[in-house]
């Protein structure tokens, strides 16, 4: 509970809005890989008896959820900034009210693997920006998605590299164990 600790809490939360952000950039990105990581981390805060933070995964799940019928490609509903930060920050939070307990690090551990895409998205595009010499909040259209899209990948085709990865990494988490 010391000032490192509060730190910490506050560059996991603002950081994880901004991952999810950062790949709602093509239709069904982040909601796709919110309702992965969303419905994995609540099979882990069941699991495990955090029901504090079961019922936030649940929430977030099931919100992602009813957005992804309408934001499929092609999208008739779109997150925006807000709802892409509201994922972001709520799932950003789960791992944090796992960390309490005796398997705490174990489990905020795996809750963050499960945001490894997102996460991955904005280390490399904060490095790239910084070893361009531009800075690191100018928005630009060289996202790993934006990449792979100019590569001549289809959207259906970048949405299951980023879903596929998220899944992998779930059942890694959910499975690994055993």
């Amino acid at each position: 509970d010391g000032p490192l600790d509060y730190a910490f809490t506050i560059f996991c939360l603002v950081g994880g809005a901004n991952a999810f952000n950062l790949i709602d950039g093509l239709d069904g990105l982040a909601g796709g890989v919110g309702v992965i990581a969303g419905a994995t981390i609540f099979f882990m805060a069941r699991n495990a008896g955090h029901v504090d933070a079961a019922v936030l995964a649940a929430a977030l799940t099931g919100a992602a959820v009813g957005l992804a019928w309408f934001n499929l490609p092609p999208a008739r509903v779109f997150m925006g900034d807000s709802g892409s930060n509201l994922l972001g920050f709520g799932l950003a939070a789960t791992p944090l009210l796992l960390s309490h307990g005796a398997g705490g690090f174990g489990e905020f551990s795996a809750g963050i693997a499960v945001l490894a895409v997102p996460i991955a998205e904005t280390a490399t595009t904060i490095a790239r920006r910084l070893m361009r010499g531009g800075s690191p909040l100018k928005g630009d259209l060289n996202h790993i998605h934006h990449r792979l899209l100019r590569q001549g990948m289809p959207v259906g085709g970048v949405l299951a590299v980023f879903y596929v990865t998220t899944l992998a990494i779930s059942a890694v988490v959910l499975f690994g164990n055993d």
